[in-house]
């Protein structure tokens, strides 16, 4: 696996469940393994610290990655967890709350640090959700909770607006 970021010290633990012969490349933007070196090594993961220049294949199979400093690291196959780069303003401009990987914090209904304002998607957690859980089946759902939250909150504003005096 291609450690392109922190989170993927957690993806190469989760990796163990699918091959007993897991290795992490920790690139510099990986940051600090110390933290993670002792269960990484009880899972079995090797952790090689360096750049990758390229991946060699044999035809159309995957042979090893090519380091930068010439260490050639054997691998049937690579794994990268590619980071999310979230490019819109938007939430910045309105003045929500961002966590620690920029995803907008929600409540649980999808409702940001500003009154009136959601979200939802791979932009949008909780922040006691684990980051990195980028999957459409989340997504989808996550839309269609937040829709009807704000479906509601819009029909009863209407409601009490036509009620009020």
């Amino acid at each position: 696996m291609l450690g392109l970021s922190p989170l993927d010290y957690f993806h190469a633990e989760l990796l163990t469940q699918w091959s007993p012969s897991v290795t992490l490349i920790a690139t510099p933007n990986s940051g600090d393994s110390s933290p993670h070196m002792d269960l990484l090594t009880k899972a079995g993961v090797e952790v090689i610290h360096g750049e990758p220049a390229r991946i060699a294949a044999d035809g159309s199979t995957c042979t090893a990655v090519e380091l930068v400093d010439g260490r050639s690291v054997p691998a049937e196959a690579v794994v990268v967890h590619p980071p999310i780069d979230y490019t819109s303003d938007i939430a910045d401009d309105l003045g929500c709350v961002r966590l620690d990987d920029d995803a907008i914090e929600v409540s649980e209904l999808g409702q940001t640090s500003v009154a009136g304002v959601y979200a939802c998607g791979d932009i949008a957690r909780r922040s006691s959700a684990p980051s990195g859980m980028h999957f459409i089946a989340r997504a989808v759902s996550d839309g269609l909770n937040v829709g009807a939250v704000l479906n509601q909150e819009l029909t009863f504003n209407d409601i009490q607006a036509k009620a009020a005096p």
